[in-house]
């Protein structure tokens, strides 16, 4: 019974470790993970959609505006795509992109 139980726990180690080293393979055929390397300054670049609702005789309408928003990194960019999602009548149409 113990040998029984010691051949399990070595299949599973054995097989844990064959996990890891496979899944650090499978990423880019090498041993070593990918690294995409660093994120570049430059025009970052999204858009939100603002929505302006009102009413007429008839019925309620929309009227949309489309809001770019540029930012010199990633973070400014994406800061001021939250800011303004986080207010009502938003969406975000367009997350940031570099634009180089």
């Amino acid at each position: 019974m113990k040998s029984k139980n010691l051949k399990f726990c070595l299949f599973g180690v054995v097989g844990l470790v064959g996990l890891w080293a496979a899944s650090a393979y499978a990423i880019n055929g090498t041993s070593q993970p990918y690294n995409p390397g660093p994120v570049g300054l430059g025009p970052w670049v999204g858009e939100y959609k603002f929505i302006h609702p009102h009413t007429g005789p008839d019925g309620r309408y929309y009227t949309y505006q489309y809001v770019p928003v540029t930012g010199t990194t990633l973070a400014s960019c994406e800061q001021q795509l939250n800011s303004a999602g986080a207010q009502l009548n938003v969406t975000i149409t367009k997350y940031c992109t570099s634009q180089q």
